[in-house]
């Protein structure tokens, strides 16, 4: 069954072999590619920008009162943490990224999202200084980020380069 929300490469008697899954910020861009349903987003930290002031416009009450007890720096590095779950989330099950955006996300410890998207899992991680990329899978199937996606560098006049690889934040603890 074709699925407009979630691009997938192939079909097979109506079934995705292949999801697909792209972001890019600045001169960064990710991929993901997977047999289930993926979503990955890649953002960057834009000092200048007032994360709170988007916070409030758009997260869950709960979520802007977290961001506010962080000091500068934290609140900006959770705010494009928080975002880019979800926005992978949005992307892995189809759903409107608006939707997902004033969802309370669980923040700090993000244990499992709420229902009906507990069956997602995220991978999240820092490849460079001020970014910050996350992918999203169905926690039933089988894989390690590894196998899904690899994440380069982008040099506008040249190739791509190092690949790196996204950690598991959803089991416990805090945000990586």
């Amino acid at each position: 069954m074709f699925d407009a929300e979630r691009p997938t490469i192939a079909y097979c008697d109506g079934i995705p072999l292949l999801n697909l899954s792209i972001s890019h910020t600045s001169d960064f861009v990710t991929a993901a590619i997977g047999k289930a349903p993926v979503g990955i987003d890649y953002e960057k930290n834009h000092p200048l920008r007032d994360w709170l002031a988007i916070a409030q416009n758009y997260f869950s009450s709960y979520e802007v009162s977290w961001l506010r007890n962080q000091t500068a720096h934290l609140l900006a590095e959770e705010f494009i943490r928080i975002w880019t779950a979800k926005e992978a989330l949005a992307k892995c099950c189809g759903e409107e990224l608006g939707k997902l955006l004033a969802i309370p996300t669980p923040v700090g410890e993000l244990a499992t999202w709420p229902e009906p998207y507990s069956k997602y899992r995220c991978w999240g991680g820092s490849p460079q200084q001020d970014t910050y990329v996350c992918l999203v899978g169905e926690s039933s199937t089988k894989f390690s980020p590894i196998e899904l996606s690899g994440t380069y560098r982008v040099d506008f006049n040249g190739a791509a380069s190092r690949e790196v690889q996204l950690r598991s934040f959803h089991a416990e603890g805090r945000l990586p």
